[in-house]
């Protein structure tokens, strides 16, 4: 941050302050670093109409964990009519999720329908995520179901909701049908389908699955998947 504060300093001497792409960057910099204030003079410093700095601002307060400022300048954004698109809905529903605020989360979710961009991939698996984390599993499944181009992270997704809400059976039969959709499985997907076969007790199942991880998918077991296994076998 101090870095970044002294090129700022520096490019205001320079005259270079007006040069947009720099303005962007400055605030995606306190942004990014949970400067509120600094990130908002920055951004009111910017004279472009277009959605860039608006991204960066949402998306860099959301990574700072100002989840609730990054929603507040979402909803002034539609207010004042700036054209949002997958990088900015992607960053809105995933400050939705952390809050676990279900209301605004579906508020986004409106303006994402209403635009016609919950046909995306990227910000399909984004709404299926936070639906899973606020314990809606119907919603998400609905949203898995009604994407047609499924990829890796839309298949983790829905099967780590249902593993950790319980349902190990679906999430297993959900893993089968990764399988035969020919999308091959990733370190997540197995920590999903692993803590599915400790809740539901099936050890012999579980270790199977562990040992096809080097075997089969060419996958070197992380400390996480170590830990999935110790549960299940505790468990048992």
């Amino acid at each position: 941050l101090k870095e970044g504060q002294q090129i700022h300093a520096q490019s205001c001497v320079s005259g270079f302050s007006s040069d947009l792409p720099l303005q962007n960057s400055l605030v995606t910099l306190y942004s990014r670093c949970g400067e509120i204030e600094e990130a908002y003079l920055a951004f009111e410093q910017t004279e472009a109409g277009d959605n860039i700095a608006w991204n960066a601002l949402i998306s860099g307060f959301q990574q700072s964990g100002n989840n609730e400022e990054a929603l507040r300048v979402f909803a002034r954004m539609n207010r004042e009519g700036i054209d949002s698109n997958n990088f900015t809905f992607g960053s809105a529903v995933k400050a939705a999720s952390e809050t676990a605020n279900m209301k605004q989360g579906k508020q986004v979710h409106a303006v994402i329908t209403k635009t016609g961009y919950d046909s995306e991939t990227e910000v399909c698996n984004s709404l299926i995520s936070m639906y899973a984390k606020c314990g809606i599993i119907s919603d998400a499944k609905k949203q898995f179901l009604e994407l047609s181009m499924k990829n890796e992270v839309s298949w983790n997704a829905i099967i780590n909701a249902y593993s950790k809400h319980g349902f190990g059976f679906e999430a297993l039969d959900l893993f089968n049908q990764m399988i035969h959709s020919n999308v091959r499985p990733n370190h997540v997907t197995l920590v999903g389908v692993l803590s599915a076969c400790s809740h539901i007790g099936l050890v012999d199942k579980g270790i199977e699955y562990f040992e096809s991880m080097n075997t089969k998918y060419g996958l070197a077991p992380k400390p996480e998947h170590y830990v999935c296994v110790v549960d299940m076998l505790t468990r048992a």
